[in-house]
């Protein structure tokens, strides 16, 4: 049992110190003022009596919305404490205020630079080369104005024109995006086939679906259209006519759908839904109108696959969305024909593998 405790202490003494030495490890502006114990470094062999370390970069951030995860460049200003020392004599509230002063010069570039990041990331590297050179102008500047800090007064005239300089710019922390209406629209080839009386009356065919859907918030109302070819497997009588087995029936379904897309990410999506509309089974000729039409109700999923994903740029506070997907649909109609003979009834499957496209777009908060 001793020999397990100190074995945990070791381990996390040993976690502690590598926390403390990790050289990667910066302080960010907003984790507070700098102390003297965030000058651990070892000092040079300049006549500097400290010297503050601090690093402008971006990386890809990333917020999720609705399972989606929308990348955007990220700016970043660091203070690296193991890359920063301060001697013992100069360890005084002057020097301390010099080198947080550098620090407030160095979020006002983070500012800055995410601002021109977000309206024009495409030029990334150029931005942050661009904010670097100016940030070491401003330390230059500021070393000369206030004597490397040991003009009392212009320290605290400096102190003032940085504070007005940042409460006028937007602290950029991470960014949050809030979707708008996406839409999306599919089209698939595929199988159907009935069940019940219906399916003794009319055969399995082949089928044609457009699938048009609005989303907002996982929430998707959509028009489903199927086309399908089937025949009679005997003549079958209608209040109006014939169902003729020599001749093909055209089989039209016209659905308003709700679905709720319960798994969305980059990679794929599955939606269930309800719907209800109107089928037809049509066997007009050239000169004569004839069809029986019925209400239909049911069930079903659909499943896409994202062979692309794509985001643009922020411009004016929104980002574009668009898709290529791989889209996979069943249904499960029933429908009931009382106008024919026996009113012929029961459930159709209906099966569609085809390409959808999405778009929609993103509004930063």
């Amino acid at each position: 049992m001793k020999h397990s405790i100190f074995l945990l202490a070791l381990a996390f003494v040993s976690l502690n110190v590598y926390a403390q030495r990790n050289p990667h490890q910066g302080k960010s502006w907003n984790d507070g003022r700098l102390h003297y114990d965030d000058f651990r470094g070892h000092p040079s062999q300049s006549s500097e009596g400290s010297f503050a370390e601090f690093h402008l970069s971006y990386s890809i951030a990333y917020d999720t919305v609705n399972g989606i995860a929308i990348g955007y460049p990220y700016a970043e200003a660091l203070m690296m404490p193991h890359g920063s020392w301060m001697l013992p004599y100069y360890r005084n509230e002057k020097r301390l205020r010099y080198h947080q002063l550098q620090f407030d010069l160095a979020e006002i570039e983070r500012r800055q630079m995410q601002h021109a990041l977000v309206k024009n990331g495409l030029y990334g590297e150029d931005i942050l080369d661009n904010a670097y050179a100016h940030l070491m102008q401003q330390f230059d500047s500021l070393r000369l104005f206030t004597s490397e800090g040991r003009d009392t007064a212009a320290l605290g005239r400096y102190e003032q024109m940085t504070a007005e300089t940042l409460s006028s710019l937007p602290d950029t922390k991470k960014l949050h995006f809030v979707p708008s209406w996406f839409y999306e629209c599919s089209y698939g080839l595929g199988f159907q086939s009935f069940g019940g009386t219906l399916g003794k009356a009319f055969s399995p065919g082949i089928s044609f679906n457009m699938d048009i859907q609005a989303l907002k918030n996982r929430h998707a109302l959509g028009f489903d259209l199927s086309i399908g070819v089937t025949s009679a497997y005997h003549d079958i009588w209608s209040v109006d006519d014939y169902f003729y087995s020599n001749t093909s029936v055209t089989d039209l379904q016209f659905r308003l759908e709700y679905g709720y897309r319960i798994v969305d990410n980059n990679h794929w999506s599955m939606t269930p839904y309800l719907g209800g509309g109107l089928h037809v089974l049509d066997q007009s000729e050239e000169d004569v109108t004839f069809n029986s039409s019925a209400f239909t109700f049911g069930a079903g999923l659909v499943l896409q696959y994202r062979i692309s994903l794509s985001f643009s740029d922020i411009t004016e506070g929104r980002m574009e969305r668009e898709d290529l997907d791989i889209v996979a649909k069943v249904a499960v109609m029933h429908s009931q024909f009382n106008h024919i003979s026996g009113s012929p009834s029961g459930w159709g499957i209906y099966l569609h593998l085809g390409a959808g496209l999405g778009w929609g777009t993103y509004h930063l908060r």
